[in-house]
């Protein structure tokens, strides 16, 4: 039973989200616009969200220890794409922020083997950005074909 309630914390944990962190400008780059950032964060919420459901599948025959790295590597993966990513100016202390949170629960669930540990997420893996910055990047994500069926932020 805990494969399995950790297999669909997790599910559920990504799911509700779109929203994901970036460290910034770490290649030097510009930063990015509202619209180039919320493509971002759907392909990365379709990346993570493929590789939950391939490890749901295989999780009843994993145990606890082998479910639980399963989902720090999806968590880590997202962190990594996340931090490539270029966010909007204004957003790049938040996107830190969340980069931060994503990793710190990898790293918790990796070390305690223990599913209370995706807890600190609640139903997303990130912080709630402020209200007007949610509104414009869930306003741009209505926008994109690859945001269809994606919820923002969770919920």
């Amino acid at each position: 039973m805990a494969p399995l309630r950790i297999a669909g914390l997790a599910l559920g944990v990504v799911t509700l989200v779109l929203a994901f962190a970036a460290c910034g400008d770490d290649d030097g780059g510009d930063p990015g616009t509202d619209a180039s950032y919320a493509a971002e964060l759907c392909d990365a919420m379709n990346e993570t969200n493929v590789s939950l459901v391939k490890l749901e599948k295989d999780a009843s025959s994993m145990d606890f220890k082998e479910l639980a790295g399963g989902v720090s590597e999806i968590l880590d993966d997202l962190a990594d794409s996340l931090a490539d990513a270029s966010p909007p100016a204004d957003m790049a202390a938040w996107n830190e922020d969340a980069v931060k949170t994503i990793r710190k629960a990898a790293d918790t669930l990796t070390k305690s083997q223990q599913s209370a540990s995706l807890d600190v997420l609640g139903d997303s893996p990130l912080p709630d950005p402020p209200t007007a910055l949610r509104s414009r990047i869930e306003a741009e994500a209505g926008q994109i074909p690859a945001c269809r069926g994606l919820s923002l932020f969770g919920e």
